[in-house]
This record gives structure tokens, sequence and C-alpha cells, in this order.
């Protein structure tokens, strides 16, 4: 910058450097996409002064970089969308697996002896109470939008109500 700064005095005393226009830090700044790959609001991003061409030269050249850019923004909307549905199975997997793990625990406790059987008990109710507590959150997560998430952490419960913002109340 300073050298930039130095040769377009230099030349604005010659008379040649009206065109060079002042860097500013602004025009400074990394483009987020490069620095940020997930950030939000990128699509309000501009490119300093400098980055871009005037009167269409290289129009080619530039057209490739913002259709390199454009194919990284929807690479990455395609990857966030198969996240989330792979997130959802893996609630539904997640609850599966703590009433599979209930069920064990039950058949066990059907065919043991008095201190097994208390523990297969034990056991059973807890994988359930996982089960229901999941179900809880993944219908809170599923239903709130994402600013009331940040707010208060998770569902009410009142008793065995679990009450969800969606305006459906789930009976546990």
């Amino acid at each position: 910058v300073k050298q930039y700064t130095q040769a377009s005095a230099a030349l604005r005393r010659m008379g040649m450097g009206a065109q060079w226009k002042p860097i500013t830090k602004e025009d400074l700044k990394m483009p987020g996409d490069i620095t940020e790959t997930n950030r939000i609001g990128q699509r309000s991003s501009v490119l300093a002064w400098f980055w871009r061409l005037e009167d269409g030269e290289a129009v080619g050249e530039m057209a490739q970089i913002y259709r390199v850019n454009w194919l990284r923004a929807k690479a990455r909307v395609a990857r966030w969308e198969e996240e989330k549905k792979f997130v959802s199975n893996k609630m539904v997997w997640t609850v599966n697996s703590f009433k599979h793990e209930q069920n064990l625990c039950a058949e066990v406790a059907n065919d043991s002896q008095l201190g097994l059987l208390t523990y297969a008990e034990k056991q059973a109710d807890l994988w359930a109470d996982f089960a229901v507590h999941a179900q809880r959150m993944f219908a809170w997560a599923r239903g709130t939008p994402k600013k009331s998430k940040v707010a208060s952490k998770g569902p009410k419960l009142h008793g065995n109500l679990v009450v969800l913002t969606t305006g459906y109340n789930v009976q546990i």
C-alpha cells in the first residue's frame, strides 16, 4: 500500500496520476467467502475497486471468477441440505436405538433372577427416559425458529407435557 501510495503520488505530480484512486482500509479487507467459507450474507459482498475491471476489460475472466464463486456457493448449499437430511435421520435412529436398548433390557428382566431382574428393569426405564428425552428435544429442535432456540435452550416442560413453540403439545 505504501509503495502504491508513493507511486500514485509521483504520477500525480507528473500530471499522469489522475485516474489512480487511493487505497482505503475497506479495500484491503479480504472477501469473506475466502476467509470464512460458511458465512451468512455473502450476496452483499463487493470486490474492492482494484479487483474490478474497467469498461468490460477481460469480461470472460471476470465471468469465470463469478462462475466459480457461484458454483462454490451452490455446492455449499447442497452440502447443508444433505447434512440437514442426515441429521434428521440421525434423530430417528437415536430414538430407535434407545427403544431397542429398552426392549433388550426388558427381555432380560423377563428371564432373570431377582437381582438381575431389578437391574434390568432399572436399565429399561433408563433407556425409556433417554428415548423420551431425545424425542422431546428433537421435536423442539424441528419446531422452533433459530432465534427462539438461542434464547430458550430447550423445550418447556409442564409435568409430563412438553409445550412446543409450534403450537402442538406432546404427551409423554
